[in-house]
């Protein structure tokens, strides 16, 4: 998932990927994180992977963001009406792409009309702290939420580190939801030495 705040309003619009196996919007978890985030003034956007995909044409692209806009939509039940690439192909970054009734975040308006910034890989490709901002009439800022927390990391390798260690603790959860006894077989104290051992492992690089 990736924010993009069109500031002005501070509006924030939120891209969430249909097809991803980082999480699962159908899921109860997942319907919530959604609801909370409309519930804010936030907006729901299609994050979309074209390479999840066997896309010959542009016209196979359009319709296959059609399809998953369509899905999304059906989920967070608000209009779904601004799509981002994940990853985009030169090929994709090169078009102008145009979709009916649908704002695509990659079109040249957002990267020469307004001022973009940046913070791919948690790193902003240039000094925000010395941009002047009262030059630009429109500001268009992404972000990614997964780099952050309440607690700065280091860099870009503790925080992928604190993403696998939570995976691995919502992965147990989820077995200890869905199979009975499972804390006979994995204990949640084996858990924290697990976690505690990746933990070392990071610090010790």
């Amino acid at each position: 998932m990736k924010a993009i705040f069109f500031l002005g309003g501070c509006k924030a619009t939120y891209f969430v990927l249909v097809s991803t196996n980082f999480y699962n919007i159908f899921s109860k978890e997942s319907k919530e994180y959604l609801s909370q985030i409309t519930s804010y003034g936030g907006e729901i956007a299609l994050h979309f992977d074209e390479t999840q995909y066997d896309i010959k044409s542009e016209n196979d692209l359009v319709e296959y963001i059609i399809r998953e806009k369509n899905i999304l939509q059906s989920v967070v039940k608000t209009p779904v009406c601004v799509v981002s690439m994940h990853r985009p192909s030169k090929q994709f970054l090169s078009s102008e792409l145009k979709i009916e009734n649908v704002i695509n975040a990659y079109s040249r308006e957002y990267f020469l009309d307004m001022k973009y910034i940046s913070d791919s890989r948690r790193y902003w490709r240039e000094d925000v702290d010395n941009i002047d901002f009262e030059s630009y009439n429109r500001l268009c800022v992404l972000t990614h939420p997964v780099w952050y927390d309440k607690i700065e990391k280091s860099g870009i390798r503790q925080a992928l580190y604190e993403q696998i260690v939570n995976a691995l603790r919502d992965k147990w959860i989820f077995l200890k939801e869905n199979i009975s006894d499972f804390e006979a077989i994995f204990s949640v104290n084996e858990l924290k030495m697990l976690m505690e051992s990746i933990k070392r492992l990071d610090e010790h690089s």
